[in-house]
């Protein structure tokens, strides 16, 4: 074993999506001792959630994982380790109003300005891009 934390350049990530079950495995540990006999061990460790994650509350979790052997002196590996969850599409995205009123003029250009309607999406980069389209009701042939 070494002493001392592992480099920034060997951080290790995984990757977990949102709303993984409770007890999702995150990752399988693997240490080695070259010691003697006595001293020297091997052993793999699951990380796994306690909970269910959720990306808008929390996106990544930074822990740091620690192998000690049962020498004397005692030596220790702490190894920094980051999880990132990875965001659902599990917002719909929400109008600023329930209804929106417009009034027409009658013979308006192509073209011309009728109303501003907003609505946001609580998720992540693409997951919270809101795109708007008219959509033709039935019986009703005003807009197209």
């Amino acid at each position: 074993m070494s002493t001392g934390p592992g480099t920034p350049e060997a951080r290790a990530i995984s990757l977990v999506p949102e709303r993984a079950a409770r007890e999702s495995l995150v990752a399988l540990v693997l240490t080695s001792d070259r010691d003697s006999v006595s001293h020297g061990q091997a052993g793999s460790y699951p990380v796994l959630t306690t909970a269910s994650l959720d990306c808008e509350y929390i996106a990544q979790y930074n822990l740091t994982l620690v192998a000690e052997d049962r020498s004397s002196p005692l030596l220790r590996t702490v190894w920094p380790y980051t999880v990132c969850v990875s965001d659902e599409n599990d917002n719909a995205p929400l109008f600023t109003r329930q209804v929106y009123e417009v009034s027409v003029r009658e013979n308006n250009p192509p073209g011309a300005y009728l109303a501003t309607v907003a609505a946001r999406d609580p998720g992540l980069g693409c997951n919270g891009q809101v795109t708007y389209r008219l959509l033709e009701a039935q019986g009703f042939r005003g807009l197209r």
